[in-house]
């Protein structure tokens, strides 16, 4: 596990005797007064001595579902300014979206370990030295698992390589998911390559091994079909990846478009871990990685001179044109050489959605759609309605801590409108007895960025103190009433705080 580093003094002198402290010291300033001794600041370490930086922060697997009553386990991986990972589990901060669907430790010897509390959907993230991770969707199911698969079933490693496998169960009632971190992986041969909890392979010598996955409950097991693992020597001596667009295809279907992509590696080595960003909408081509789009997609893996295919989906688009542009290797987890790493962006790509029939009440309650202008039968501007923003706090939790005493809150802010709703602020009241006014002073105000039609921001905020013996808590979008809104009562979010 990768643990924080503290920078030392290069040179620790130690003097234990007044005699010698003397001495030394008298030393030193002769040494100060000679003719040609210049006092001045000094490097003593070069930049390429310098640690590398924490550039991203990922989480894994997603769209996990798990049995109730069952557990499962994610990891949390760091990427680095060296293009290297560290796993990060044991030091991030776990956080899940429904405690009461899914309940996620950070404890000692607990990290990561999520126990299911009731049917239902909740996401994972973690956050650590001011990174948010991706989020991972886990739906908690009273279904019973009865059929086990892994994928690949036979995988070749070179021996500086690692891999993620992914085991898929077939439930009970028909649905089938992800359970790679529920499931318990054994390899027979250690010394050939190891298997980590969610089922990364990583390669260790040269040989062949078998891994197996077993989806173990209070009434039996059920086990998929081994893996078959060789590993080659390490390949160091192939050229780097280098990972390309093949081509994509955009398909709307109401709000949801679907970017489906062909991805090329013409390089020799294999790339892991290939994070796709897409934006909707942008007017020029993406920063350089390490970055974060509107929606992404990974792939686990991609062998050397192999194309394989992704879709990526964002749904509850308003209506407009767009621009869209993809990214991969966003993270920059793969080294590419100079060359590989500038052909890894796509677009503009042109994505087109359709304005929806908008019914409203007519004269006499019947409904009319909007005429040529906009207008319905009963003459009001629906047209214009239909063109706002429309913030709305579409999730409000809080979870109180000790050592520090403190409440950490999670809110999302969705714009349900079908336009830009432009920047605002968000307020955050710890403890009020009634719920606040527009322009209240809060206990934390957060600025948020223009939200598109259909976009959210998961938002946090940490308030000192400890509910004795509880807190009524709010939350209010749009706290300066500067966006134009069809609708203001969905602007606030009330919570009661326990210790």
């Amino acid at each position: 596990m990768f643990a924080a580093k503290t920078r030392k003094s290069l040179v620790e002198v130690r003097v234990e005797q007044p005699s010698l402290r003397t001495t030394w010291l008298f030393v030193v300033l002769s040494a100060l007064l000679l003719p040609g001794c210049v006092q001045q600041w000094s490097s003593t370490v070069s930049a390429e001595d310098l640690p590398a930086s924490l550039l991203g922060l990922g989480v894994a697997p997603d769209r996990s579902v798990v049995s109730l009553g069952e557990g499962l386990q994610f990891v949390a991986t760091g990427y680095y300014s060296d293009q290297e990972t560290r796993d990060l589990t044991d030091v991030v901060e776990w956080q899940s979206w429904r405690s009461d669907v899914l309940r996620i430790s950070s404890s000692m010897d607990y990290e990561g370990f999520a126990a299911s509390v009731s049917p239902g959907n909740s996401r994972v993230r973690a956050r650590y030295l001011g990174l948010v991770s991706n989020e991972l969707r886990v739906t908690v199911t009273d279904a019973v698992i009865e059929q086990l698969t892994v994928a690949p079933l036979r995988v070749e490693l070179h021996g500086d390589q690692e891999l993620q496998l992914v085991a898929e169960a077939a439930f009970s009632d028909g649905s089938r998911g992800n359970v790679s971190g529920s499931v318990r992986w054994i390899t027979d041969n250690p010394g050939v390559v190891t298997a980590g909890p969610t089922g990364r392979l990583e390669g260790r010598n040269p040989g062949t091994a078998r891994v197996r996955a077993v989806y173990e409950t209070s009434s039996g097991g059920v086990e998929a079909e081994a893996v078959v693992v060789e590993v080659l020597p390490q390949a160091a001596d192939l050229d780097p990846a280098d990972l390309r667009f093949v081509s994509v295809q955009t398909t709307v279907a109401d709000d949801v478009v679907t970017w489906s992509i062909e991805l090329e590696n013409v390089g020799e080595r294999a790339a892991t871990d290939i994070w796709v960003d897409v934006w909707l909408d942008r007017t020029g081509a993406p920063p350089a990685a390490p970055t974060a789009g509107d929606v992404y997609q990974v792939l686990p893996f991609l062998a050397g001179g192999a194309e394989s295919s992704i879709q990526v989906q964002l749904s509850e688009v308003g209506a407009g044109q767009y621009d869209s542009w993809l990214l991969v290797d966003s993270l920059a987890t793969n080294f590419e050489g100079t060359a590989g790493e500038s052909n890894n962006t796509w677009g503009p790509e042109a994505v087109s959605v359709a304005e929806r029939a908008v019914e409203t009440p007519g004269a006499g309650g019947s409904s009319g759609a909007p005429g040529p202008e906009g207008n319905s039968d009963s003459g009001s501007s629906a047209g214009s309605e239909a063109s706002a923003a429309d913030l709305e706090v579409t999730y409000f939790e809080a979870w109180s801590f000790t050592e520090p005493d403190e409440v950490l809150y999670f809110i999302d802010v969705m714009n349900q409108g079908s336009a830009p709703s432009g920047a605002f602020d968000v307020a955050v009241y710890g403890d009020l007895q009634s719920p606040p006014e527009i322009m209240a002073s809060a206990d934390v105000t957060i600025s948020v960025d223009p939200l598109g039609p259909g976009q959210t921001d998961y938002l946090s905020a940490v308030i000192a103190g400890l509910p004795s013996p509880a807190w009524t808590s709010f939350v209010l979008a749009d706290v300066s009433d500067v966006v134009d809104e069809l609708l203001e009562a969905n602007n606030l979010g009330e919570f009661l705080v326990t210790p």
